[in-house]
């Protein structure tokens, strides 16, 4: 979860300050004085949502009215959470029994649909996907390999 956490900061750092810096501008055409400081943000993944918290301080003024602003705070709604406890299983499975019984799974968690398919050089590509919002995950897992004799 920690890795998928730092793979979506990465993807969105430029994103977030961009999208900062615009309000800044925004408001400074708008005729307000603006002191802006970016810090960083986080992000964190919760069940059905995303936060995104912004590490930031805005502080803005127009005919002498004052209004001070810390810390943001934006929650999407998503399943990411979700998709992702089902390919920790998945990986746990896998590396523990060579194997994921995806109709056993989905008998327990019919919310979910999860394909396979296994390519020739011992790799299996799964997809998990939440019926409700049809947003899917797509990964691969190196198969391991069964020693002789078993």
């Amino acid at each position: 979860m920690s890795h998928l956490k730092k793979e979506l900061e990465n993807e969105l750092k430029r994103e977030v300050e961009n999208c900062f810096n615009e309000l800044k501008l925004n408001l400074e055409n708008e005729g307000f004085s603006v002191n802006a400081v970016y810090n960083n943000f986080e992000i964190n993944l919760e069940p059905k949502k995303i936060i995104v918290e912004i590490n930031a301080n805005l502080r803005i003024e127009k005919y002498k009215e004052i209004s001070e602003q810390k810390n943001f705070k934006i929650i999407v709604a998503d399943n990411l959470y979700d998709n992702a406890i089902v390919v920790q299983e998945i990986v746990s499975q896998e590396s523990r029994f060579c194997n994921f019984d995806i109709l056993g799974f989905m008998l327990l968690y019919p919310e979910f649909n999860i394909d396979k398919i296994r390519t020739s050089d011992l790799i299996t590509i799964y997809s998990v996907e939440k019926k409700e919002s049809g947003e899917k995950f797509r990964f691969a897992v190196r198969s391991c390999v069964i020693p002789p004799g078993f």
